[in-house]
């Protein structure tokens, strides 16, 4: 390829070496979150709360496939609207409702009661206890060790 073609009308014939000064030593420039939210604030585009989120996915359980669908082909749409809408229509539809629904209203309590049977767990007052039961007591802990 000709210089012409690469650089099209932009020719410049003296290059780097007669002028290093046009040489971008650090490369591109960063894009700060900073600097992309600003500009997106400029634009009127404005943050999402928890709560319109939480509202958003409780609100799709309630769509039918055909309301998903044109969320998901609506180009007007938030992309979180069509990602969603594009995920629960897709062949992990439940699984991706089941984290939405972790997400909105959190996970169902899960409690395992392994050793007191319902019982209420107190705290052991040793003071109480015969030399004899706390003998067995650090037997019982030497012996584990």
């Amino acid at each position: 390829m000709t210089k012409a073609k690469n650089f099209k009308d932009k020719i410049n014939t003296k290059g780097f070496k007669e002028l290093p000064e046009n040489i971008n030593k650090t490369g591109a420039n960063r894009r700060l979150v900073s600097t992309v939210l600003k500009e997106l604030e400029d634009k009127g585009v404005e943050q999402a709360t928890a709560a319109q989120i939480k509202s958003s996915y409780l609100a799709f359980i309630n769509l039918t496939k055909n309301e998903l669908n044109e969320i998901q082909l609506d180009e007007s749409q938030p992309m979180i609207n069509r990602i969603v809408a594009k995920a629960i229509l897709g062949n992990k539809g439940f699984e991706v409702i089941a984290q939405m629904l972790d997400r909105a209203i959190g996970k169902p309590e899960n409690k395992t009661d392994l050793t007191s049977k319902g019982e209420k767990i107190t705290e052991i007052d040793y003071s109480k206890l015969s030399e004899a039961t706390l003998k067995e007591i650090v037997n019982a802990k030497h012996s584990k060790d």
